[in-house]
């Protein structure tokens, strides 16, 4: 027979367990817990770090730092993961094997992330000339078309990425929200597809590419235990200038006439 207070164990564990897979490294301290060295190692390192406050003075931290002990079998803190594994107290964690190979690939995992941002950025220069090139008279119609084209593609590949990660997490279970995002991964290319067809006039299938990459800039601001503040940032970012952009080519065409 499972009781509340069971039901109440089995939620502080969940909960702690998203906290530790949070972050690449969490920290879980007291109100007073000395953290100056700890700190500054990981900011020296560029290393993306979480802290969880556990007050004595409130029941439910209590509780959680109880589920804590039992899953560490470790009485003080702070208690330190590392890739969502228990690694010691501060001292213990920053001479540990799991430290030196976090700040050993991290270097790597920043040129990594600048690589993704510089090709994320470099993406907007096509709307930046078409949008342009739409303002000058003998390039108009091509550049609309090129617009709506290059449109099309860049909204279908971001529903692309959602599906293609998915895909990785095939063997095991999906979530009610893992399938929410599965639909709405190809939705993109729906919408694409229409543009393409030419169903609407160029004016209206811009605005329709308008409403997409704004949709999915939403969607994607929500998604944040699927995706890295980093991502989510410069999808906004981008997802922003590219409808400005295709606004602008809206704006040329009512010019034109």
């Amino acid at each position: 027979m499972i009781t509340i207070k069971d039901v109440d164990e089995m939620t502080d564990s969940t909960q702690l367990q998203n906290w530790i897979n949070s972050a690449p490294v969490v920290v879980f301290r007291s109100p007073v817990t000395e953290m100056d060295a700890l700190r500054r190692a990981l900011k020296s390192r560029n290393i993306n770090f979480r802290e969880i406050e556990l007050s004595m003075a409130h029941d439910e931290s209590r509780e959680q730092f109880h589920q804590l002990k039992k899953l560490t079998n470790y009485e003080l803190l702070p208690q330190v993961f590392i890739d969502a594994s228990f690694t010691g107290g501060a001292d213990k964690s920053l001479h540990s094997a799991a430290f030196e190979a976090l700040s050993t690939t991290n270097s790597s995992v920043l040129t990594t992330k600048k690589l993704f941002l510089a090709l994320g950025y470099a993406g907007i220069i096509p709307f930046i000339f078409f949008s342009l090139l739409s303002f000058l008279s003998e390039f108009h119609a091509w550049a609309i078309r090129a617009n709506l084209a290059y449109g099309a593609v860049i909204l279908t590949f971001i529903g692309a990425i959602h599906w293609g990660r998915l895909l990785q997490m095939f063997s095991s279970d999906l979530t009610r929200k893992d399938t929410g995002v599965l639909v709405v991964s190809i939705l993109p290319s729906l919408l694409a597809w229409v543009v393409l067809i030419e169903f609407f006039n160029p004016a209206s299938s811009l605005c329709i590419l308008i409403s997409g990459f704004m949709a999915m800039c939403a969607f994607e601001g929500s998604l944040k235990t699927y995706t890295s503040a980093w991502y989510r940032k410069m999808r906004v970012q981008l997802g922003y200038t590219v409808s400005a952009l295709l606004a602008l080519s809206v704006l040329s065409i009512l010019i034109a006439g």
